[in-house]
């Protein structure tokens, strides 16, 4: 029999909470981590050298198990979809510039949804409106002269597509005047505009009236499109809120006269919506190839991979060239973590931005990125797990053959210690901006991805937590933070720190004494400002003697501090790290049992069950039952009820379960259980 796969690291149930005065408070209970059964870690196995050889490629023999890949060979994600469908009306179906597979966008993509030719010739006063929902990177932090990331906009033809122009002044108001996606990543350069973040201003995102004047663009061949545009950083792969740009309802109109409506259910007048991608394919220019004078000679004559169009010495690469050299698989699942460190190193030489003027970003870059095979996320070099470092790339590359440790300071190369007891593929991504300065492009020799026995001294800082909950009621919120010795000395004096938004660290005193192997947990007090919001929080090891800079730094994801009125409890303690995600596989009759303690929690007043909330990786029927607490806290007590229900839902998206209807579960704060049973596998 198939099983059917869950995803139970995130499960919520929202609360209502009455307290002594009266006062209502609304609280989200989640289950307790002891409730949820966890897989043991990775097996670690024996390495039998200090140090060995994992992969070495010199591609003397051409790039067996190799791939080439042109990266802007995108899919069109334009589609209609009852995904977050805008919901006025008993309308059913929306326009989602989104990729199902994921739920959201990826990074790198721009989208257009285009519409058929409108004759406004004589028009008085025509504007487009539409109902708008965007749910995009936000804002804050673009490198000048942009003031936004990625974006979604309105443009307009008047010359049936021939020239576009953006759509100006719409209102809501476009919240960036300068996207980087448009205008770096596309090569469209600065004064791109466009919404970015969440559309009503708060996550996830809201259903807005959008509308536009088209008073200047009266012509017998105007064409609308509706674009979004991601940077190759930050998407849904990073942040399951953010869900692309939806759009529903578009009505161009004069009058009483409608030039264009279109609902995304049947009715296209003059005719249908087309989705469309900007470019054609540009093509992939990674292959192996004999490397002679004028080249250097190769660490290891006579081949090796080049980047440029292969036609010969002295050709070059076009602009837009986005394109990847990928490694086969690397199989790290024997080495235990501890054991020592992985790195990943090479040769190259090259050259790139032959003589361009342009400042950096405006340039051609390339970079390493890293994907183990449990996900489709790559993660770049110096960032595993998209845990919030800065994402490295390079814009020059040595005149002669180097290696990119000893040319980038990187000590063995690019670390992959963070992979191990994965399998994983390297690629190495190169990407040319729109203008002709190029060179004769990338050139790439022996690359080897190595184990080194364990360092001497080595700290680790992991699993940051911040328990739920983070709410304004509280004056001091405890979260905790642990300090590895992976290195083989006894480390007696650990400096470490912890702060907010990047801002003041505060350090962790005493210093902490740490044996090799062994791990000590460091308690953070965090006194809960007045003014609820969302914080990133981390915490650093600053050992001086750390041989791997790399495990340095744990970090939490965004903490949202909610008002005294709301509250958050529960298993998602907002950490990632080093951890691979977990799934769940469950037969007919199995399922999750979760344990919610609200007074262990810190509330000691009564609640009001409002609803569950679970997070699916497919959809079908469960059984949900609620217990009492019962004598042993390991196990549910008597049964309260259970009920049917369909999931419908799957990850990013929350499927909801209502309990209002459940008695035991209003005015109360006592402990009670819930089971998601499986009931359909098929």
């Amino acid at each position: 029999m198939s099983t059917r796969n869950y995803w139970i690291p995130l499960c919520l149930i929202l609360i209502a909470v009455t307290t002594s005065n009266g006062s209502e408070r609304h609280q989200v209970l989640m289950p307790r981590t002891e409730a949820v059964p966890m897989p043991g870690e990775a097996p670690s196995y024996a390495v039998d050298e200090t140090d060995s050889v994992i992969l070495f490629e010199n591609f003397e023999t051409g790039a067996p198990g190799w791939t080439f890949v042109d990266l802007t060979d995108l899919p069109i994600y334009w589609h209609v979809d009852d995904y977050n469908h805008y919901e006025s009306g008993g309308s059913l179906l929306s326009w989602w510039s989104g990729d199902t597979a994921i739920m959201g966008y990826d990074n790198h993509t721009l989208q257009y949804l285009e519409s058929p030719t409108l004759n406004l010739t004589g028009a008085v006063n025509p504007t487009l409106t539409f109902n708008l929902f965007h749910s995009v990177e936000t804002t804050p932090g673009a490198t000048p002269p942009y003031d936004g990331w990625d974006a979604c906009n309105v443009w307009v033809s008047t010359n049936n597509g021939s020239t576009w122009a953006v759509l100006p002044s719409p209102t809501p108001a476009y919240n960036m005047t300068s996207s980087y996606a448009f205008g770096y990543e596309f090569g469209m350069g600065p004064g791109i505009a466009g919404w970015g973040g969440y559309s009503g201003g708060v996550s996830p995102g809201a259903w807005v009236n959008a509308s536009f004047s088209l008073n200047s663009y009266i012509s017998s061949q105007v064409k609308i499109r509706f674009a979004m545009c991601s940077d190759p950083a930050y998407s849904t792969l990073q942040d399951s809120t953010l869900r692309g740009m939806f759009v529903d309802n578009i009505l161009v109109q004069a009058g009483t006269t409608a030039y264009l409506r279109n609902n995304a259910e049947g009715i296209a007048i003059p005719s249908e919506m087309v989705p469309t991608l900007p470019l054609p394919p540009v093509g992939s220019f990674w292959h192996v190839e004999t490397l002679t004078s004028p080249f250097p000679t190769p660490p290891s004559p006579t081949h090796g991979a080049r980047m440029s169009n292969g036609l010969g010495i002295s050709s070059q690469y076009p602009p837009m060239t986005y394109c990847a050299l990928v490694s086969p698989m690397i199989d790290l699942t024997g080495i235990g973590f501890g054991m020592g460190q992985v790195y990943a190193d090479f040769f190259h030489t090259g050259q790139i931005n032959l003589n361009d003027p342009d400042p950096f970003p405006d340039l051609d870059i390339w970079t390493i990125e890293v994907k183990p095979d449990t996900g489709v996320t790559w993660y770049n070099w110096n960032d595993p797990f998209n845990q919030g470092a800065q994402h490295f790339v390079f814009s020059s590359l040595p005149t002669t053959w180097d290696s990119l440790g000893l040319w980038q300071g990187l000590q063995e190369g690019v670390p992959l210690t963070a992979y191990i007891g994965m399998r994983i593929q390297v690629r190495v991504i190169f990407q040319a901006d729109i203008d002709q300065f190029a060179g004769y492009g990338m050139l790439l020799d022996n690359f080897s991805v190595d184990f080194i026995g364990g360092l001497s001294h080595d700290v680790a800082a992991r699993k940051l937590k911040v328990p739920m909950p983070t709410s304004t009621y509280f004056d001091t919120i405890y979260a905790s933070v642990e300090l590895h010795n992976l290195g083989q000395n006894l480390e007696s004096s650990v400096p470490a720190f912890w702060r907010i938004n990047s801002g003041v660290a505060n350090p962790m005193i005493p210093w902490a004494s740490i044996p090799p192997d062994g791990m000590v947990m460091k308690a953070i007090n965090w006194v809960v400002p007045e003014t609820p919001g969302s914080f990133f929080f981390d915490a650093y090891t600053r050992l001086g003697s750390d041989l791997d800079l790399s495990n340095d730094t744990a970090k939490a994801g965004s903490v949202e501090l909610t008002p005294d009125s709301l509250f958050e409890f529960g298993y998602d303690n907002r950490q990632y790290g080093y951890e691979s995600t977990y799934y769940f596989n469950f037969e007919p009759g199995e399922g999750a049992y979760i344990r919610y303690t609200p007074t262990a929690d810190r509330v000691n007043f009564n609640v009001y069950g409002h609803y569950l909330r679970a997070r699916f990786m497919d959809t079908g029927s469960i059984r949900i039952h609620l217990y009492q607490a019962g004598a042993d806290p390991t196990q549910p007590g008597s049964p309260i009820t259970q009920w049917d229900a369909m999931v419908t839902q799957v990850s990013p998206s929350w499927q909801q379960f209502d309990i209002w209807n459940v008695p035991e579960l209003q005015g109360t704060h006592a402990d009670f259980w819930v089971f998601y049973e499986m009931i359909d596998t098929s």
